[in-house]
């Protein structure tokens, strides 16, 4: 892929009613099912789970994310989805990874104390550049998804 094409899409969702007894295993499910399909379509990108929220980072082909985008609009697991940014980049910042991933916890919850999170992150105050920055120092060692 050449520069002039790698976009970055963030979006934050509420995660719906349905899924909240089974978030462990719903965060873990999307993380597999987002490691194959990014996999086979050149996207990388991080995924956290804060609470009662998801945001995720994308990096690829403008139209694949785009796509991808539509498709999570749609998913029922979501609720709420604002897009946050998507932006012309020249370089990827998850360049290692097809689908990172975190749960905040009480392990990590330090490191979104860091970044001005005192509680669940609002969608509405929030900046591209702070979950970026927020996801880099997530992506840890040991955490739920593999590279």
């Amino acid at each position: 892929m050449n520069n002039a094409t790698l976009y970055r899409l963030i979006y934050v969702s509420r995660i719906s009613a349905d899924i909240r007894a089974n978030i462990i295993h719903e965060f873990r499910s999307i993380l597999t099912v987002s490691q194959e399909y990014n996999v086979a379509h050149a996207i990388t990108g991080f995924l956290v789970f804060d609470s009662n929220i998801f945001f995720q980072i994308l990096e690829g082909d403008r139209n694949e994310l785009w796509d991808l985008f539509v498709t999570i609009q749609r998913d029922i697991r979501h609720v709420n989805v604002r897009l946050i940014d998507f932006s012309a980049r020249d370089q990827r910042q998850f360049a290692d990874w097809s689908m990172g991933g975190c749960l905040r916890t009480t392990i990590t919850d330090h490191i979104f104390l860091r970044y001005g999170f005192l509680g669940p992150i609002e969608a509405s105050s929030v900046k591209p550049g702070q979950l970026v920055a927020l996801a880099h120092d997530l992506m840890v060692p040991n955490q739920l998804s593999p590279r």
